[in-house]
């Protein structure tokens, strides 16, 4: 597994099991080298480095005094987490009462004089200016976006918990939170696992070949499969 997927994958599972931070592979490393120390005591960087390729530069209490462990893993993973969060948690009616960005609707004015009323860009004397609006104005978009899912997140897991008490000393009723069912009857992993563990000496070459089929399908089937929750 290439180490961006790797990386993305972790991000992506770890919004949405409720974690306020993003999980990257960086933190288990951490992790692991506080766990070299423990074990090896205070051991130097070249052999850290072999065992588990952790980069020195990136851990600011590198060179203090390692008898007492105060910085474990969670030290570096925030340990804030509600299983009500989600990647993309932001309520419908706050991104429709967002007010307009000025310096997008601004491209935005910008890009369609540059069209002066027409779709098709292809003979317009403006068509790489345009082009390039166009990219600016979805990389801004893109940005402004993550900002709000980013400050949403900080105000539910910081001040969320506040509002909570405040609604329980007002006597108000706290919604109650329904764990999902989590389905995860996958029958194509189940197959895909019959075959590969039980194949039997007295198959024909044209069950070995059929079964090798069967296989790249299952596989396929299974790689389309998206998370169940």
């Amino acid at each position: 597994m290439a180490y961006a997927k790797l990386r993305d994958d972790m991000g992506e599972q770890s919004l949405n099991a409720g974690f306020e931070e993003r999980w990257t592979p960086k933190f288990w490393r951490r992790g692991a080298g506080n766990a070299v120390n423990d074990h090896l005591g205070d051991v130097p960087d070249s052999i850290r480095d072999q065992m588990m390729r952790h980069d020195p530069n990136q851990n600011t209490f590198l060179e203090e005094e390692k008898q007492i462990q105060l910085f474990k893993l969670f030290a570096y993973v925030s340990i804030l987490w509600d299983p009500r969060a989600m990647r993309d948690m932001v309520p419908e009616d706050v991104w429709s009462n967002l007010p307009l960005d000025p310096e997008i609707s601004e491209l935005e004015v910008l890009r369609a004089e540059l069209k002066g009323g027409q779709y098709r860009l292809v003979g317009n004397k403006h068509e790489t200016k345009i082009c390039q609006l166009t990219y600016t104005i979805s990389l801004k978009r893109t940005n402004r976006d993550k900002l709000v899912v980013k400050k949403y997140r900080k105000d539910y897991f910081y001040n969320g918990p506040t509002r909570d008490i405040e609604r329980q000393q007002g006597g108000q009723e706290e919604d109650e939170y329904i764990e999902p069912k989590l389905d995860l009857d996958i029958p194509e992993r189940a197959q895909l696992a019959e075959l590969l563990c039980h194949q039997p000496e007295h198959w024909s070459e044209e069950q070995i070949s059929k079964a090798r089929v069967e296989v790249i399908d299952l596989y396929a089937a299974l790689c389309k499969k998206k998370e169940t929750v």
